[in-house]
């Protein structure tokens, strides 16, 4: 689902920097230069001062200084706290091109796959949905 960003929503907290540092050796593993090397099938780490001196390009944002094209989002908290209707109105927001949310620029529009782990689908429906479309949301370009 290339061009697609994923928001997952979930009520255990997780971390993202965990999920960061596993997608880069995952990429690091498949780009390794030799197809001999004795490490091949092997996670290979990056000694510390040569991660920092890779060359680095501007970073594009999908929501600036929030979420970077590629990047993840977990939202976490207390039970009740508004993570949900937060991220509904996130996705809705990217995919139904507005230019904000919370104040916060959204650079990059398009579709939006949002994995809604919390609760029921009856009661994501009922609490949420039916209330977002009430205020005037399009769920034209929102996935389930």
């Amino acid at each position: 689902m290339q061009g697609i960003v994923k928001i997952i929503n979930r009520h255990v907290p997780v971390s993202c920097n965990g999920v960061a540092i596993c997608a880069e050796w995952s990429y690091r593993f498949r780009s390794h230069p030799s197809s001999q090397s004795p490490l091949k099938g092997r996670i290979v780490p990056i000694f510390g001062p040569d991660y920092l001196a890779l060359p680095r390009a501007d970073q594009p944002w999908i929501v600036k200084g929030l979420l970077p094209v590629g990047g993840v989002l977990n939202l976490y908290g207390n039970a009740k706290a508004g993570k949900s209707f937060c991220a509904l109105q996130l996705a809705l927001a990217v995919s139904g091109g507005l230019p904000q949310w919370f104040d916060l620029e959204i650079q990059a529009h398009g579709p939006v796959l949002y994995i809604q782990l919390d609760v029921t689908r009856q009661l994501w429906l009922a609490n949420y949905c039916d209330r977002a479309a009430a205020a005037g949301y399009s769920f034209d370009h929102l996935y389930f």
